[in-house]
């Protein structure tokens, strides 16, 4: 991977935990939209479930 690559990887990483920490703070999955479409995740209701499953997990996880 070159200093390029890592850059965006480093700012993807950087954006999604930002997403994650708002939306555990506010209780809003919508923060987390933009990683979905990111990763393309589809509009079909078994591509969704599988997302809000995935968001889920992300804001009620043990974080202690």
């Amino acid at each position: 991977m070159d200093d390029g690559e890592g850059s965006v990887w480093l700012g993807a990483s950087d954006a999604t935990d930002a997403a994650i920490t708002a939306a555990r703070a506010s209780g809003d999955w919508g923060y987390l939209d933009e990683i979905a479409r990111l990763l393309q995740i589809r509009d079909d209701p078994a591509s969704r479930g599988a997302w809000e499953t995935i968001c889920h997990a992300l804001c009620t996880r043990n974080r202690g």
